[in-house]
């Protein structure tokens, strides 16, 4: 379970660690930085938004998906999956059978 878990964040923080005790003191250095900070750090991206609705099962496929011009938000071609959404924001992706070997 927890090597799924320290997947998920390096995949959302960038934070490598092999072993829990040792991720455990960097989380709580990050989530006390982030607390500090007045600008709304939680907010989501277009590629997490990706990943978490499961359109897309890592960072690799959602980089691939943006390079092959499949993601549209709000009706435009999004090249960035850094940008940060909204609430109302509509995604839209072109379904190929490309997509398809994709996604799997």
């Amino acid at each position: 379970m927890w090597r799924h878990e320290r997947r998920i964040i390096k995949e959302v923080t960038g934070l490598t660690q092999r072993y829990q005790y040792r991720l455990t003191t960097k989380l709580q250095i990050l989530f006390f930085e982030t607390r500090n900070t007045r600008e709304f750090s939680n907010a989501l991206k277009l590629s997490h938004a990706l990943i978490l609705s499961h359109f897309a099962p890592d960072n690799y496929v959602v980089d691939s998906l943006l390079q092959n011009r499949y993601v549209y938000l709000n009706g435009t071609l999004a090249l960035n999956g850094d940008v940060h959404l909204v609430l109302n924001d509509f995604i839209q992706l072109i379904v190929t059978l490309r997509f398809y070997i994709l996604s799997k």
